[in-house]
Formats: C-alpha cells, structure tokens, sequence
C-alpha cells in the first residue's frame, strides 16, 4: 500500500493519522515517517481493511438489535 492510499483509505474509514496511531499503539512520528519510503509498513493494509469490516458490522448489528430477542 502506497502513502497515497493509505491517506485515502484512513479518510475513507473517517480516521486521522493520529486516531490510527493511537489505535495501533505508536507514536504518530513513526506513522507519519512512512511517508518518505512512499509505502506504508506491510500490515498495514490488513489491519484498515479488518477495521472497515468491524465498522460494516457495528452498523448492522446496530440495525438488527432491536429486533433480536435476547
């Protein structure tokens, strides 16, 4: 994954830099130095596409609580 799509991506998924660096426990400097190698760290793009299916699935089961008996 290139600098560019990873920029794209966190906005897609409505996340900063920093929210990301926080979320993956580190430090926003290193976050932001993947930028001169022009490619992101390998795990990277797993991690946001994981985290974009766990945000599609909030959604519905926000949906669906209502109507599921407990």
């Amino acid at each position: 994954m290139s600098y560019n799509e990873f920029d794209e991506t966190l906005e897609k998924l409505g996340l900063n830099k920093k929210d990301f660096a926080n979320m993956v426990k580190m430090s926003y400097t290193s976050v932001t130095n993947w930028k001169q190698n022009t490619e992101v760290a390998g795990w990277v793009d797993s991690w946001l596409e994981n985290y974009a299916k766990a945000k599609a699935l909030e959604k519905i089961t926000k949906v669906l609580k209502p109507y599921i008996n407990e």
